[in-house]
């Protein structure tokens, strides 16, 4: 393997570096598995999935199943990812614009 496309070496192929490692940090993409709620959900409500899923990442069990899928576990605040699927967005917004492609 060349290189990763994420910003920081992964735990499972430490010894490849990064496209950014290697002089091209304009390759970067990051695979995100979310959860998310419909919309009106109570704040209170909101908070206690988030704390649960939070939770769930943190046990060792849970940890060796996703690593073992080839990802890590890392959890997010509700307010992070708004802030990464807004960055997402306005990232990749145009490239899915400029190739064409119309959601089904």
């Amino acid at each position: 393997m060349l290189a990763t496309l994420t910003t920081a070496r992964t735990a499972d192929l430490p010894e490849v570096p990064t496209f950014t490692e290697i002089g091209h940090p304009q390759m970067q993409a990051t695979g995100v598995v979310a959860m998310f709620a419909p919309a009106g959900m109570t704040p209170a409500l909101t908070e206690r999935l988030s704390k649960a899923v939070q939770a769930a990442l943190t046990d060792p069990g849970v940890k060796e199943k996703i690593l073992k899928m080839g990802m890590e576990a890392r959890g997010s605040t509700p307010q992070e990812l708004d802030a990464f699927d807004r960055s997402e967005l306005a990232r990749w917004g145009s490239v899915v614009k400029a190739s064409g492609y119309v959601p089904e």
